[in-house]
């Protein structure tokens, strides 16, 4: 997708990766801080990051709820570590800007205070696709089992919602279900959603998005 020249020329980068069983290491990177940690699997720290981006995508709501504006006014990720845990806020703002807030606290700690260690505005898509990219490499690295296996076989890899991104960050567009529907009487139906399995392993199977 085409981003203005200001988006362009920011430079936020998302790493993720298994540093061992149900234990990964998190970091974002920009030019002038750097925030990383090591989280559990005591949450499922990818499913509720791509859900938050889903949830606050500019694109998000036009085909599905509002007619204005995201369908969250922000979205908090939870990245619970064994003695450290971070809030991510992610916040929408104006010409398809993000807001990103982390927050460190003790685990510890029954009214924990929340320190700002993180706090960054960048371009929507610009930080969806460093995202979809670590995210990505880190399925090529370990294998759609592998990575199950290596995450202590809490949960998988959240699938329908990267490929929704990663079709979002291709086409502009979103990547929609349908709806067949099955005929009970004249007044009641009942149905099913589809979408092409060969479509939807072609976005896990594709490399980097650029």
């Amino acid at each position: 997708m085409e981003q203005t020249d200001i988006h362009k020329q920011q430079k936020i980068v998302f790493e993720y990766s298994l540093t061992k069983t149900g234990t990964a290491m998190v970091a974002l990177k920009t030019d002038k801080q750097k925030f990383t940690t090591e989280i559990s699997y005591l949450r499922d720290p990818l499913s509720d990051l791509l859900d938050g981006l889903l949830n606050v995508s500019p694109f998000y709501h036009k085909s599905l709820y509002l007619s204005k504006g995201p369908v969250l006014p922000y979205y908090t990720v939870n990245w619970v570590g064994e003695t450290i845990s971070h809030d991510m806020c992610l916040r929408p703002g104006d010409n398809g800007m993000l807001d990103i807030i982390i927050r460190s606290f003790k685990v510890s700690e029954k009214k924990p205070v929340k320190e700002i260690v993180f706090a960054e505005t960048c371009s929507y898509d610009v930080f969806l696709e460093t995202v979809i990219n670590a995210l990505t490499e880190l399925l090529h690295l370990h294998g759609i089992v592998g990575y199950y296996d290596t995450w202590a076989g809490n949960s998988g890899f959240p699938f329908a919602n990267f490929i929704k991104l990663r079709h979002y960050l291709a086409t502009g567009k979103l990547y929609k279900s349908r709806l067949i529907k099955f005929q009970e009487t004249p007044e009641k139906y009942y149905g099913r959603f589809c979408t092409s399995l060969k479509k939807d392993l072609s976005f896990i199977i594709q490399k980097k998005q650029r």
